[in-house]
């Protein structure tokens, strides 16, 4: 990974969070919450990166695509009663966590030879 691309994606993940509008921008606030191609200069050029003009827009759609995932993700309410996707057993012994697994997946008591 270069510089420049390393870079790019930082600037897409420090975009797609929630900032208040114009914090970017000298700009006052807008009302608006969509970031613009200008927000996405002035990010580049504090980076202290240039990228083309086919480059930014293809950052603003990675944003764009980035933020609608995100949320889709936050309107999906979960509560406590839903069970993490995979298991965690806090312990240093490998061998304990082997068994804890072959417990999880099988439902049956791990039973050594």
């Amino acid at each position: 990974m270069t510089r420049k691309e390393f870079l790019s994606r930082a600037i897409v993940a420090a975009a797609a969070t929630t900032l208040p509008p114009g914090l970017m921008s000298r700009q006052t606030p807008q009302v608006e919450d969509a970031l613009t191609l200008d927000d996405i200069k002035a990010a580049a050029k504090v980076a202290g990166v240039e990228f083309s003009e086919s480059e930014l827009q293809q950052i603003l759609r990675q944003i764009q695509t980035a933020s609608e995932q995100a949320k889709q993700s936050r309107a999906n309410k979960l509560d406590n009663s839903v069970a993490p996707p995979t298991p965690f057993f806090p312990s240093s012994d490998r061998s304990q966590q082997k068994r804890n697994v072959l417990e999880f997946e099988t439902g049956l008591p791990h039973r050594s030879l």
